[in-house]
């Protein structure tokens, strides 16, 4: 059984990413992190600076991104690339649904902008079908395991079993298809059903395959968010409960032991933000702002102290 018991040995097992790779997406993730900071501050020169800078590592940016570096320039009136930063990787969806930024912007111009920029189809995930059958078994013991009273031990341990077993089956299936494919979806076209398979991986077979995972981070294939939740999973599910490397998988009312220090750490080693969890491709309103990290107000306070730039 994994059991880690002190900060520095959080710190220790994510000391290994930052290796030599041809390609690594980590660093230009820390960059659209801070960029995203300042832009929720609606500090826009800021904000640009970031988002140039994770410009200059020459990879398209995620759709989201894409669309706050866009109403970043905007606001700068750096309007003509605001328009082509859309155009190249902009989505149809959080275009056409953002009616608080673009201001001044014609209704000819949007119109224009509408029939040109990329079709929401590219949003669909890849490898449905086979997702599909993924889920379909991944949940078919599982419902009927909780339709199951806890008197009837026996019933249960029959379909624990069997569940345990499916799911051994899908493990690999999805690592063979990770191995031949790369991870599905990644940051480009992400697929919701991911996160339901990969939250039933058990902890030794995850860190079997961990330097995997990291590879698939590196490539921007894997979202880190997936990667940081099956870890701190990993460790909540042995006795580390108050111990966490990303602060993604405790209780509301968990008194978090691991210092904010190496929760930032650890997050900027795999190019997740310290400050914001939301894992989707949210769209918000002027003035609406990400869910807060638990240590947001901490790192807010001492801005100068915590750079996730700094981690390239």
């Amino acid at each position: 059984m994994i059991n880690i018991n002190n900060t520095i040995a959080l710190f220790v097992i994510n000391s290994i990413v930052y290796t030599c790779d041809a390609q690594n997406y980590i660093p230009f993730r820390n960059n659209l992190n801070e960029a995203e900071y300042w832009f929720y501050q609606e500090k826009w020169d800021s904000a640009a600076v970031y988002y140039g800078k994770a410009e200059t590592f020459g990879y398209k940016f995620f759709p989201k991104d894409a669309h706050l570096y866009s109403r970043v320039l905007w606001e700068t009136n750096n309007r003509k690339k605001s328009i082509d930063v859309l155009l190249n990787w902009g989505v149809h969806y959080l275009f056409k649904n953002d009616t608080t930024y673009y201001r001044g912007m014609s209704e000819e111009n949007r119109e224009k902008i509408l029939l040109e920029i990329a079709p929401d189809t590219i949003m669909i995930p890849t490898n449905k079908i086979f997702f599909d059958t993924l889920i379909k078994y991944d949940q078919l013991y599982r419902k009927q395991f909780n339709n199951i009273l806890k008197e009837d031990s026996i019933q249960r341990a029959l379909l624990k079993t069997k569940m345990d077993f499916q799911d051994s089956i899908n493990r690999e299936r999805f690592l063979e298809y990770i191995k031949e494919y790369g991870f599905p979806g990644g940051y480009y076209y992400p697929n919701p059903d991911v996160t339901a398979i990969i939250l039933h991986i058990p902890p030794d077979w995850l860190f079997r395959n961990y330097v995997l995972f990291l590879k698939e981070i590196k490539g921007g294939r894997m979202d880190p968010y997936h990667f940081g939740i099956i870890l701190d999973r990993a460790f909540y599910d042995n006795s580390c409960k108050t111990q966490t490397l990303y602060n993604l998988y405790v209780s509301s009312n968990t008194v978090v032991s691991t210092s904010p220090e190496i929760i930032f750490i650890n997050r900027c080693l795999i190019g997740l933000s310290p400050y914001f969890d939301n894992p989707n491709n949210s769209i918000l309103k002027r003035g609406q702002t990400l869910r807060k990290t638990i240590f947001y107000d901490y790192y807010n306070e001492k801005k100068e102290d915590f750079n996730c730039s700094r981690f390239e």
